[in-house]
């Protein structure tokens, strides 16, 4: 056949077909398995034996990383040729051989042989980047932000040293893959996920022995409790959600256990005082409730004034409730807050009828914050029908003060 004035063989064609062939073998994007979190391993090295070092290494050591955590069976961890490697150059490419790849995490970078200080060196450079569901902007800086402090820039050690550090390299990594798919998994939804890499992850701090010199195991350490505050603060948070929706006592003393656990890690949680308080009122223990209060001071979220003014209504300490509630009027509040604590007065208002006084404090809310003044001049005419000067004298005055206020609304 002529192309031209090119004369075109059978074995021409063999040649260009096997050519081509092998040129698609090269740049083959290896696919991650269905079902799989795809971690892809992409480095370039100056020598044969190097590469071959690093796919042991890391590869098959970080699968069986992953194999004596138990997570074996989530993870999918394979390699990219080396020709495919020698394509990033860039995060930008990065992702776009790992969105063809299906992956959702990549370690890609180099290893180079270079004298210094008279001594061979390996200098070990390494950048990552994960793919996952969209999150918000701020939450995906913060991620990537994390992600690139624990991977350095460069880790330098002596020739003479690789077998110590190829395998505390394969160890940091296998802990830095473990942080941040549990990141990735908490921001995309998969709580159960990410609590189980967290709580491996904490065990495999427990037990390893790492020099000064692996900063980045210290980073992991020092931040991986409050990565599992923030999923012990959704499952509390879950219980109380589902406490408000049933009025069952029983699902909120479910949270009891992880409050123990949050304040372990952080004293002074801000969502752990607010339910514990809660769970210390409705066990009874009304000083308990008021203490977890007492030593707040956060201006940003006021939430905690509407339940210390709850629980000072209650316990009949008017000055403290009037104190508490008048410093919540005109702040800016989610309205579940304030309809949570009105339904909470309501159910104590029909269990203990002699607790007149959160009429008036119920009234309060809805002249103050809901600006219901139907529903406020009834708690105030209730209050006030119900005997509330005669036992609570100190409220007569601006109970009738707030009933001619809303006579003229």
């Amino acid at each position: 056949m002529k192309i031209g004035n090119i004369e075109i063989t059978e074995e021409d064609y063999k040649a260009l077909a096997g050519l081509f062939l092998e040129g698609s073998k090269r740049l083959n994007v290896p696919k991650n398995k269905k079902d799989k979190i795809g971690i892809v391993i992409a480095l370039k090295t100056e020598e044969s034996d190097d590469r071959k070092k690093l796919e042991t290494e890391l590869v098959s050591e970080l699968n069986r990383y992953l194999l004596d955590s138990g997570e074996n069976s989530k993870f999918y961890v394979y390699s990219f040729s080396e020709n495919l490697s020698k394509k990033i150059n860039s995060q930008e490419d990065a992702k776009k051989l790992l969105i063809r790849s299906r992956g959702h995490l990549i370690l890609h970078g180099n290893v180079v042989r270079r004298k210094i200080g008279g001594e061979d060196n390996y200098v070990f450079k390494l950048h990552g980047l994960v793919r996952h569901k969209p999150i918000k902007k701020i939450i995906q800086q913060q991620f990537e932000k994390e992600f690139s402090e624990l991977l350095p820039k460069k880790i330098q050690f002596l020739m003479s040293d690789e077998g110590i550090y190829f395998e505390l390299t394969k160890d940091w990594i296998g802990f830095v893959v473990k942080y941040i798919t549990g990141i990735a998994a908490f921001v995309s939804g998969d709580i159960r996920l990410s609590e189980k890499l967290y709580r491996e992850l904490d065990q495999d701090l427990k037990n390893t022995i790492y020099p000064d010199s692996i900063s980045v195991i210290q980073v992991i350490r020092t931040r991986l409790p409050f990565r599992i505050l923030e999923i012990l603060s959704i499952y509390m948070a879950s219980f109380y959600f589902t406490y408000i929706k049933s009025r069952n006592i029983e699902d909120l003393l479910k949270s009891k256990k992880l409050i123990k656990e949050i304040k372990i890690i952080d004293e002074n949680n801000y969502g752990a005082k607010l339910q514990n308080s809660i769970i210390c009122f409705l066990e009874g223990d009304i000083g308990s409730a008021i203490n977890e209060l007492s030593d707040i001071n956060n201006n940003t979220d006021i939430t905690w004034r509407y339940n210390l003014g709850f629980l000072y209504a209650y316990k009949g300490d008017i000055p403290n409730a009037l104190e508490n509630y008048k410093k919540t009027f005109y702040r800016n509040i989610d309205g579940n807050v304030y309809l949570d604590t009105e339904v909470f007065m309501s159910d104590f208002i029909e269990k203990e009828p002699d607790k007149i006084q959160l009429y008036f404090f119920r009234g309060l809310l809805n002249y103050k914050i809901k600006e219901d003044y139907e529903l406020a001049k009834n708690d105030f005419e209730i209050f006030k029908e119900k005997g509330g000067y005669n036992k609570f004298s100190d409220l007569k005055e601006l109970n009738e003060k707030y009933l001619s206020e809303i006579k003229l609304n």
